[in-house]
């Protein structure tokens, strides 16, 4: 499916007698770039989140945004790996599975891939060679970027088939999104999302969108959309920050 404007499902707070609680605890896990971290708990913070934490240790966290060394108990949502680097052996994954994850950039290169896919409750989140670390490491198969880049769709429907319990985002040109053989296609971006940072937001977005309780395939789709969305309102082809973006969600 070609995704329209009309897919597109912000927040929208009903309640009147509401506290930050009613809208989700979403949990940045830091890494070895805290940026990464801090760009994403910003985002998460902007699309919604009644309360965001990063977990682990950062220097000067945003004066709203928490800080814990581990998960805390009404966390209800999770995003892991951006800018994760060397602490991805520092950290186990049994909280996985159990909470609705975003797992994004140095995640794909983890020995322990089979295992926490199999678990199930996860939004994967890779560009074009993290996909093909994700199709290696997750005992699907060994492809060149070549052949993943003429066959992804093909590729992506198999993957997605096999892991149901998944929900698989592509980054890329096109954003290809992927539940049980189900495509949908994103086609509103912009090519001044190609900086660094940018990922880090969607990231922050998607896991968002889960701790307010959108289903894996709903927060991957919005959350897609809207990042588009925001893109294009940064007017030059080559001047867009990520913080560009967290002030254009708060728009919507």
């Amino acid at each position: 499916k070609l995704l329209v404007e009309s897919d597109f499902n912000p927040p929208k707070r009903k309640l009147k007698n509401a506290h930050k609680g009613n809208f989700g605890h979403c949990c940045i896990i830091a890494g070895e770039k805290e940026g990464a971290s801090i760009l994403s708990a910003l985002s998460a913070f902007a699309f919604g989140s009644g309360l965001v934490s990063i977990i682990g240790d950062v220097k000067n966290p945003p004066y709203h945004i928490m800080n814990s060394r581990t998960l805390p108990d009404n966390c209800t949502s999770i995003a892991f790996g951006m800018g994760l680097g060397d602490r991805i052996n520092k950290y186990n994954f049994d909280f996985l599975g159990e909470i609705p994850s975003v797992l994004d950039a140095d995640m794909f290169y983890s020995p322990d891939l089979p295992d926490i896919i199999n678990k199930g409750n996860i939004v994967l989140t890779p560009h074009l060679k993290e996909f093909a670390s994700l199709l290696t490491n997750s005992l699907f198969g060994d492809f060149n970027m070549d052949y993943i880049a003429k066959n992804r769709i093909q590729l992506i429907e198999e993957f997605s088939y096999k892991h149901k319990n998944v929900v698989l985002l592509l980054k890329g040109a096109n954003t290809i999104i992927a539940q049980d053989g189900n495509i949908y296609i994103n086609n509103f971006g912009n090519n001044n999302l190609s900086k660094g940072g940018s990922g880090d937001v969607l990231s922050g977005m998607i896991a968002s969108l889960l701790s307010q309780k959108y289903s894996l395939l709903d927060a991957a789709i919005t959350a897609s959309l809207a990042h588009s969305f925001a893109s294009r309102q940064i007017k030059t082809s080559y001047g867009l920050e990520p913080f560009d973006l967290v002030e254009e969600i708060k728009k919507f």
